[in-house]
């Protein structure tokens, strides 16, 4: 007997896969040189969209259970050469053979972009060697089938993704254990960290630097008995300090800052 699930699918699953979705297509876009802002993605329940005619699906991934199901239109590869490969008006058309090329390399694209697509909704599942193009069964659009169907468009064209149930009932990622004793300063104390010693600021014009030479005195926006600024890593300002000398070298002596 075959058990249907029921499932409903929460908000938060949704926007959970749609955040991956959007690392993915980031990172795609990047590599592709397609512009990001002409890329939208979407997911929804399966049950709530439409999907693609038959004949226009053409990945299928699997892995036990889970199940994935990748289509696009073919007028969607010719979007995304017009997108890589932008006409340039000044010159005569391409040759056929650099025609054929940007095709060539779209279609690439497309089929990068669908890989990458199922990795990022399902991870762990893989394409069989003979994948077909085999549509999504009809009962992962009836209503509470647990199935998503995630939308990715470019320009006006769509690619879609379906998941099957299995493909969202992935472990939740295991959380680092610590030992609850852990002493942090045992373990970060040998670490260096460069501080800085900020002593002021002055601001000049274009003329006044231009003419400065050897010998020229630069006030800054700071008083001898005032204390200097101690910054971490990152710029933050850490603590004042007042500097001194020491065996012949610039020391400073930690005060609390005024600010502080």
């Amino acid at each position: 007997m075959q058990v249907s699930p029921y499932s409903l699918l929460g908000a938060s699953t949704l926007a959970a896969l749609e955040q991956r979705c959007n690392a993915m297509l980031d990172a795609w876009a990047g590599a592709w040189g397609v512009e990001r802002s002409a890329c939208a993605l979407d997911c929804a329940r399966a049950w709530d969209t439409t999907a693609l005619r038959p004949g226009q699906w053409q990945r299928h991934y699997a892995q036990a259970e889970q199940a994935v199901w990748i289509g696009w239109p073919d007028q969607l590869a010719r979007a995304l050469q017009a997108r890589m490969f932008a006409p340039d008006q000044r010159h005569a058309p391409d040759a056929p053979g650099g025609a054929s090329l940007a095709a060539q390399s779209a279609a690439e694209a497309c089929a990068a972009l669908a890989d990458a697509l199922a990795a990022a909704a399902a991870p762990g599942v893989r394409a069989p060697a003979d994948s077909g193009t085999a549509a999504p069964p009809a009962r992962l659009f009836r209503s509470a089938s647990g199935a998503v169907m995630v939308a990715l468009r470019i320009a006006e064209q769509s690619m879609l993704c379906v998941l099957n149930h299995a493909c969202l009932d992935l472990p939740a990622p295991q959380k680092l254990a610590l030992p609850v004793r852990t002493d942090l300063r045992g373990v970060l104390g040998y670490m260096p960290v460069t501080l800085s010693v900020s002593l002021g600021q002055v601001e000049v014009d274009v003329s006044q630097l231009l003419t400065l030479a050897v010998g020229d005195v630069i006030r800054l926006d700071s008083h001898v008995d005032q204390p200097v600024t101690v910054t971490g890593p990152d710029g933050q300002a850490l603590f004042g300090a007042h500097l001194g000398s020491a065996d012949g070298t610039i020391v400073v002596e930690a005060v609390r800052h005024a600010s502080h």
